[in-house]
């Protein structure tokens, strides 16, 4: 009996070990950043984890990004050939960091400011968090997903697809 609270003992000092080291990622330092692309895009490609994605109206007809990153959540942001702004979520994040709590809900929001017209295409991605749109017009498609959250728009005026995935899609009703 007594080796048995002996190993209990020390089972529960070796997971409060564990625990305290996963709680450090709590304390990483989140930075603002912004991109705003050199040349004029066409197309928008955003495909995160665990972000919320807000898009507000661009008030000089470019695209803008604002967000936050550390040493160990980051993002991969490029324009290719065919003027399509990609962003993508990067991590090197060993699996103590994923003990503990989020980053706070500033830092886990992207806030993308696009024209309200000019671009040929939109995709926007996440999980665990939500995306709002304003009102907006899209030359060819518009494809939003979010996988465990919500999709909040005003009105899309798409020339040819329009796909929505998520658990819950809001719209306003004439």
């Amino acid at each position: 009996m007594k080796n048995v609270k002996i190993l209990a003992l020390a089972l529960c000092l070796v997971m409060s070990c564990f625990a305290m080291a996963g709680c450090s990622g709590q304390n990483e330092f989140f930075e603002e950043k912004s991109f705003t692309p050199s040349t004029q895009v066409t197309g928008v490609n955003v495909d995160v984890r665990d972000r919320k994605i807000e898009v507000t109206p661009s008030k000089d007809k470019q695209v803008h990004v604002q967000y936050f990153e550390s040493s160990k959540e980051y993002y991969n942001i490029s324009v290719s050939d065919a003027h399509v702004m990609t962003m993508t979520s990067a991590s090197n994040k060993e699996w103590t960091d994923y003990i503990g709590g989020k980053p706070s809900a500033e830092s886990r929001t992207i806030i993308l400011q696009l024209p309200t017209s000019l671009l040929n295409t939109v995709a926007l991605s996440t999980t665990n968090e939500d995306i709002s749109l304003p009102a907006l017009s899209v030359q060819r498609s518009i494809n939003v997903s979010v996988n465990n959250g919500d999709i909040a728009f005003k009105a899309l005026d798409v020339g040819s697809a329009v796909t929505l995935n998520a658990k819950t899609v809001t719209f306003p009703v004439r």
